[in-house]
């Protein structure tokens, strides 16, 4: 049975038995446990995994994590998400599950016999026990075995037992298990001296800690398929998993045995990366070693391994007639860096040097032939086949060359000759952008012992580590990019960082993409945002210049896809028309009112055919904040219509008749005690309407012809309610009362022929007008005071803003050339991409970070902001 699956089966039974519990007794007056879950543990586990939080570690993994779907290619991974996800369900259908869930620590051990496992967690309160036990076994069907051990069946495979004891709910495969876990005698994990120097960090988070015994681990069955001992396999460690939408980070500390190389680092200070500009731009691959004495790390490793290349040495120092050996590795300076290229083979072997000069003259020492070509010395070593770093790396090092205090060996000279040339023309992986980005965002500072890898470029390495049967023809590591380990000098241990980036290819290398999504055709609308009201996930909606209409998930997987008569032309309203938090998708057509519930089908009654074609966009009014709903819409017949969300016209009202055709959408005020509708016709005509479409007050005021927007003011009178927009010919903010009287504000600028959109700019809330100029953007408040002004020479057609705690944000979008500028204003920054429509901005994952939704073409791309 696969350590997945004894994980997963572990978490059902945790599930059921935590439900019975609840389920059936009522503890809330007893008595609480008193004995800890986690001290009846037996020790020498091959690995301990603690959660505090399993609503959130679920939705972290299944609804969040790309990594995660990616992996669930593998069979294995793809069952433990799935029934990971079930338990989720299972626990938030009962309430009193779900708060008890929420409190409740996991204790999960699997030890190196069979892979027994054990599960454990306190049940909350102290009651009956036989009783408790009697629930248990009915829910379970299960039959009491001896030592008040019962076991049940799952499936017609596998047989788990449970039992409770002293308010400690023990699961296990093995009834042996749970005997050793309740004898007192034996030793217990929690008392053990290494656990317990790595107590605190894995109190440190309560999603998901880990503690790994690497010498049992990487003597079992488990680390066949999942190798976590593959770095040290004698040596302890723990640490705390960060899950995020595309990264998995684990930090922690790591205590080597003696006998492990890393170990020699103990005393070496850590040392700065520098060795990144002398790598090439193609590098796929790099395993660096830092320290401050070379010598001594050498002598520490002596004391480890065997003595390599004695017979080399040898033959050096009775050419030299001095120790060479010793005067090399005196020599050597902060760093030694193996790397691989992307070209099949071609491995490399950096060393810093502090003496060029004495390098030099070692490597005329150890080589047996200098060749000069084009001004490069390459100096073939005397011993064909030579590891001189065998210690270290497996790399050969038949070949080498002095490169701006650096030594650099490799394998043939051809390869050689590239590298120095790619080097001496700056093609370096230092100035490739994607790199730098993460280097600077996740890669330490100063190392003792570094990893990187690209995944995506290192399959065949990446199964030393992760080994599981693939199901699928596909490639799960495709957006891999980037894998990074490092581990630094901390007192008495080691503090490690594991980290790794999902990453997906775009077009516009843009910098943190989290996932493309290919379109059936080019769309030209902005995404949407929709919530999944059963997991209260973010959702997008979006429909192409095909009017295929899409629902997609979080991760940017189409859930559904439906193909409407129509495109768009309105904004996507969420609703609730049953009015029990379950959500539609309102908005019109040319033609059509449309309701679509989240499963992709039009609710009863939907679509509901206009009758005449629309001529604004639809207007969604909520009164009274009741889910109430009513629908506004003008048509080319010149009339406004009301309508339920029922898709029927509202009877009490009556169509408002108008003398011009209506393109602006129709906006509620309530000024005092009274209700007011409001739009304007294109010859400037303004219609004030009550909730029944009898006329309420008759401006004679006009706005300007083919007014683009307007904004209503309201107050508590008449006399200080505004209808204002902006006369962009006269450069003008015209404010009409609904007592009819107008005031102008004058703008300090040519606004000329623009668009203009209404919206909060500035840190007092308060509605301002943005105006977007073809060659820039213009920010006023109300009484014509200038906000902000930025010139962009690009054809611009409009402008949004968007602002929380952390960003302030001008997105103006170039139709013309298809292309967005997004102006920070925090941070005063300036950038542009390729898009074919506004981005939305979305609290996709609900963990408080923004991501831009970016609508190009064929592609949708979810960008980190």
């Amino acid at each position: 049975m696969s350590l997945f699956k004894k994980i997963l089966f572990s978490l059902f039974v945790v599930s059921a038995l935590i439900f019975a519990t609840w389920a059936y007794i009522d503890l809330k007056n007893s008595k609480k446990p008193t004995v800890e879950a986690l001290s009846v543990l037996p020790d020498n586990c091959l690995v301990y995994l603690s959660t505090g939080n399993f609503f959130e570690l679920n939705k972290k993994i299944n609804s969040q994590s790309l990594i995660a779907d990616k992996l669930k290619l593998f069979s294995d991974v793809n069952l433990f998400c799935n029934t990971l996800n079930a338990f989720d369900s299972v626990f938030t259908a009962n309430s009193l599950l779900a708060q008890m869930m929420k409190n409740t620590n996991i204790h999960f051990a699997l030890y190196e016999k069979n892979l027994s496992w054990l599960a454990a967690f306190n049940i909350k309160r102290l009651g009956n026990q036989e009783l408790i036990i009697g629930e248990f076994a009915k829910i379970l069907n299960a039959q009491k075995t001896e030592n008040d051990i019962y076991s049940f069946n799952l499936n017609k495979k596998d047989k788990f037992y449970f039992t409770l004891n002293s308010g400690i709910v023990l699961i296990s495969n093995m009834p042996a298990t749970i005997e050793l876990a309740l004898n007192k005698a034996k030793p217990k994990l929690h008392k053990n001296k290494a656990f317990l120097a790595f107590k605190n960090t894995l109190e440190e988070n309560n999603l998901l800690s880990i503690y790994l015994d690497h010498r049992v681990y990487a003597k079992s069955k488990a680390s066949i398929k999942l190798n976590l001992s593959l770095i040290c396999k004698n040596a302890f460690s723990a640490g705390n998993f960060n899950i995020e939408p595309s990264q998995l980070t684990l930090n922690g500390y790591l205590m080597p045995d003696s006998s492990e190389i890393i170990s020699a680092l103990y005393n070496q200070d850590p040392q700065s990366a520098d060795f990144l500009n002398f790598l090439p731009n193609n590098t796929t691959s790099f395993k660096a070693f830092g320290f401050s004495s070379f010598e001594n790390l050498n002598k520490n490793l002596n004391k480890i391994t065997t003595a390599q290349n004695s017979k080399f040495w040898k033959l050096v120092t009775d050419t030299a007639l001095f120790n060479v050996e010793n005067e090399f590795y005196k020599n050597a300076q902060n760093y030694l860096v193996n790397f691989e290229s992307k070209i099949p083979g071609e491995k490399f072997v950096l060393l810093k040097v502090s003496d060029t000069t004495k390098a030099a003259e070692h490597l005329g020492f150890m080589s047996d032939s200098l060749v000069a070509d084009d001004s490069v010395f390459i100096y073939k070593l005397k011993t064909k086949n030579l590891k001189l770093f065998g210690t270290f790396f497996s790399a050969f090092t038949n070949y080498a060359a002095l490169y701006r205090s650096h030594l650099i060996f490799s394998e043939n000279k051809e390869e050689l000759l590239r590298l120095l040339f790619d080097l001496k023309n700056e093609i370096i992986i230092s100035k490739n952008e994607n790199f730098i980005v993460y280097k600077n965002q996740n890669i330490s500072e100063d190392f003792n012992y570094l990893v990187y890898m690209a995944p995506n470029k290192n399959k065949r390495e990446i199964t030393s580590f992760f080994n599981f049967g693939l199901s699928e023809q596909k490639n799960p590591f495709e957006n891999f990019k980037h894998f990074s380990f490092s581990v630094s000098n901390n007192k008495n241990n080691f503090k490690f960082r594991w980290h790794l980036m999902n990453e997906a290819e775009t077009v516009n290398k843009e910098q943190n993409v989290l996932w493309t999504l290919n379109l059936d055709a080019p769309a030209s609308m902005p995404g949407t945002g929709f919530v999944n009201h059963l997991t209260k996930e973010n959702e997008l909606v979006v429909q192409d210049d095909e009017k295929m209409f899409y629902l997609i998930n979080a991760k940017g997987t189409i859930l559904w896809q439906k193909k409407l008569k129509e495109k768009i032309n309105s904004k996507i309203f969420t609703v609730d028309i049953f009015k029990n938090n379950k959500y539609q998708l309102l908005f019109s057509s040319e033609n059509y009112l449309h309701l679509i519930d989240r499963n992709g089908n039009y609710v009863n009654g939907y679509p509901v055919k206009l009758p005449a074609a629309a001529s604004s966009e639809l207007s969604l009014l909520d009164y009274d904040n009741d889910k109430d709903y009513r629908l506004f819409i003008a048509c080319k017949n010149k009339m406004i219509y009301n309508y339920s969300i029922f898709g029927v016209k509202v009877d009490k009202f009556v169509p408002v008749k108008t003398d011009g055709e209506v393109v602006l959408s129709v906006q509620y005020a309530k000024v005092g005690l009274s209700d007011y509708l409001i739009t304007a016709d294109k010859e400037g005509r303004i219609y004030t309407f009550s909730r029944k479409g009898e006329a309420r007050i008759g401006l004679k005021n006009k706005t300007i012809e083919n007014c683009p927007a307007f904004y209503v003011d309201a107050t508590n009178n008449i006399n200080s309610t505004y209808l204002i927009y902006i006369d962009d010919k006269n450069n003008l903010i015209n404010k009409i009362s609904f007592s009819d009287k107008k005031v102008i504000e004058k703008l300090g600028a040519e606004i000329g022929s623009s668009t203009i959109k209404f919206s909060a700019v500035d840190d007092n809330k308060a509605i301002d007008v943005i105006v977007t100029k073809p060659n820039g953007i213009l920010a006023y408040n109300l009484n014509g005071n200038l906000l902000f002004e930025k010139t962009i020479e690009s054809e611009l057609s409009q402008t949004d803003f968007y602002s929380d705690e952390n960003h302030a944000l001008f997105l103006a979008f170039s139709n013309t050339k298809q292309e967005v500028f997004l102006l920070d204003q925090l941070k005063q920054k300036l950038k542009s991409f390729h898009a074919t429509a506004l981005p939305y901005i979305s609290n996709l994952f609900n963990d408080n970070k923004k991501y831009l939704i970016v609508t190009d073409g064929l592609r949708l791309n979810c960008v980190a902001l």
